[in-house]
């Protein structure tokens, strides 16, 4: 008949205990449950981000769950959200207005560096340059 030993001798020695985890394995565990914790807390987060982006607006009785930007009208007697291609090329056209801006912006920036650059490069006006100095 076999003697009983203690867990941490049989996993001194390599073996497994006939119940419980070794150590290694209590670690693998843990790391599981908390990997699990954490993928569950950021799909909470996105959902809740997805319904912050969104509200609930109502037009002649009828409710639309839409971002706010999302313009409803009446079209042939139906009244419902903009097609998603309309929505759409409203919203790149906002944003390339926004580049569009930008761009004017970075233009006016390089222009004003050239300038610097140029004004650098020029010796200042009653200062004579060290090349100009006689040497003794």
């Amino acid at each position: 008949m076999p003697t009983p030993q203690s867990d941490s001798a049989l996993c001194r020695r390599g073996q497994t205990p006939s119940r419980g985890l070794t150590p290694g394995h209590e670690v693998l565990v843990a790391l599981t449950v908390l990997l699990t914790l954490g993928a569950t807390m950021l799909q909470a987060a996105d959902v809740t981000d997805a319904e912050k982006a969104t509200v609930r607006r109502s037009q002649e009785k009828l409710n639309f769950q839409l971002p706010l930007d999302w313009p409803i009208e009446r079209r042939g007697g139906m009244v419902g959200p903009v097609p998603v291609e309309e929505y759409l090329a409203m919203k790149f056209k906002a944003l390339d207005a926004r580049l569009q801006s930008i761009e004017q912006q970075l233009s006016g920036l390089d222009l004003r560096l050239r300038v610097l650059e140029e004004n650098a490069k020029k010796p200042a006006s009653g200062l004579k340059s060290p090349e100009s100095v006689p040497t003794p």
